[in-house]
């Protein structure tokens, strides 16, 4: 059989999004690069009109090119162990995938299969966000977290230590790349529920609300995560640029919240907000 392989160059800041547009037209297996992501298909003639909708869509706010290659069929786990490094969090967390074999021992490790380039702790948000949860005390409490992607936040907050953890997508393979996740860390009792917020069924409160997602959807929906938090509960923003913190801000204190901390990393940025 031979396969497509799309190999996309452009800004760090707008890989996810991009990845998000493309997913919605049936690509569901990306691979991180230096330049940008790779992505497959497994049609050689497959129609590459959607994918040129998404460039032109998005090629005035940044540079973006892509090129197509066909190949047989090749063994695609030697792919990601050449595309894929591990990665390690303040020097206590370990995010690595199951081929990789690391002689040193850490606090925290975290089991990603590299099927997709967001939340495998590469971006800078997701690494800024496990550095928060790092610093709190999450034994015996209750995280919900939204826009779940690989589900590596779920499985930070259960290995940290709380007991209760909600997970949610609007994707269905984020949901399903996060269920594999779950279980490559033998992590059985995450609840996991794909669909906007506002549309889902999510019991009680929760001591922890996390939400990595971006800025324009944050800014849309902080209202909604307001009645998740318990008294004196945390939500944890990031997925915007320093330059756009100010703008989270004002929506928090506007809803009520107050701003706890932050913390910037290659101009993304992480908000801790109390309730």
């Amino acid at each position: 059989m031979k396969y497509l392989e799309i190999k996309f160059e452009l800004p760090e800041e707008f890989r996810d999004i991009i990845i998000a547009e493309l997913s919605n037209y049936g690509f569901d297996t990306f691979l991180e690069t230096s330049i940008g992501f790779n992505t497959y298909a497994d049609n050689p003639e497959l129609n590459l009109f959607p994918i040129e909708k998404v460039v032109n869509a998005y090629i005035d706010l940044c540079p973006i090119t892509f090129e197509t290659t066909t190949f047989p069929d090749k063994n695609w786990n030697e792919e990601w162990e050449k595309n894929f490094e591990p990665i390690v969090v303040e020097e206590k967390c370990l995010v690595r995938a199951p081929f990789h074999k690391i002689e040193k021992s850490y606090s925290l490790e975290i089991l990603i299969q590299p099927k997709m380039a967001f939340g495998t702790g590469h971006h800078s948000t997701t690494y800024l966000m496990i550095q928060e949860m790092m610093k709190m005390d999450l034994k015996g409490k209750s995280v919900l977290d939204l826009g779940s992607g690989t589900g590596i936040l779920a499985i930070a907050a259960v290995k940290l230590g709380a007991t209760k953890v909600w997970a949610t997508d609007i994707n269905e393979w984020s949901i399903n790349n996060s269920q594999g996740n779950f279980e490559l860390n033998g992590i059985k009792d995450i609840n996991l529920l794909c669909g906007q917020i506002n549309e889902l069924e999510i019991p009680g409160q929760f001591d922890f609300v996390l939400a990595n997602i971006n800025r324009n959807v944050l800014l849309d929906e902080i209202s909604s995560y307001l009645p998740k938090m318990k008294e004196n509960g945390y939500l944890i923003l990031s997925g915007f640029f320093e330059e756009d913190q100010a703008l989270i801000e004002n929506c928090v204190i506007k809803n009520g919240l107050q701003v706890d901390g932050q913390s910037i990393r290659n101009d993304w940025s992480v908000l801790v907000c109390k309730s």
